[in-house]
């Protein structure tokens, strides 16, 4: 359940973190290529950087629809960082400006949050994401990744009942 909340959390903040600007917009681009890919898809990887920094990841593909990817890592030092991004496919130039605004609102919010470990955050092109880092240990990653797999069973799940076409 605190699983499910954090990445509830995650979310508001990646919709709530945003530079939504005219400049801004058209330097942010994300994970996926323009219009996604064909295929549903949802995996979930894990790795060793060379300078020993762990990770795992989980990224999300609905066609014609949006991707999204969640990365933590931990630094040797045992600093946490993360990384959440949305990129929504096929929007026009009106819903990607609501779509930043909503996120940029959601954003001040969160910065009104102590320690709310916030390192940059963009808005822009259809793409909306949030850095942010934190102390941690090797568990939280551990955990991590269980709670990922459980999204991509969520997802799957979803996919079939048709909550996601």
């Amino acid at each position: 359940m605190l699983k499910k909340f954090y990445f509830s959390v995650l979310f508001g903040l990646a919709v709530t973190l945003t530079a939504c600007g005219e400049s801004s917009s058209s330097s942010v681009s994300g994970n996926f290529p323009e219009g996604g890919y064909s295929e549903y898809s949802c995996e979930v990887t894990d790795g060793v950087d060379s300078d020993g920094t762990i990770w795992v990841q989980l990224k999300l593909n609905v066609p014609n629809r949006f991707g999204q990817l969640q990365k933590r890592s931990l630094k040797k030092d045992g600093t946490e960082l993360n990384y959440w991004e949305k990129t929504y496919y096929n929007l026009n130039s009106q819903m990607k400006k609501m779509m930043c605004e909503e996120f940029e609102e959601d954003v001040k919010q969160d910065l009104q949050r102590e320690n709310n470990g916030i390192e940059d955050y963009a808005c822009g092109n259809g793409v909306e994401y949030v850095h942010y880092k934190g102390q941690t240990e090797r568990k939280n990653l551990d955990s991590a990744k269980e709670s990922f797999e459980e999204d991509c069973e969520d997802f799957q799940r979803k996919k079939d009942e048709g909550d996601l076409d």
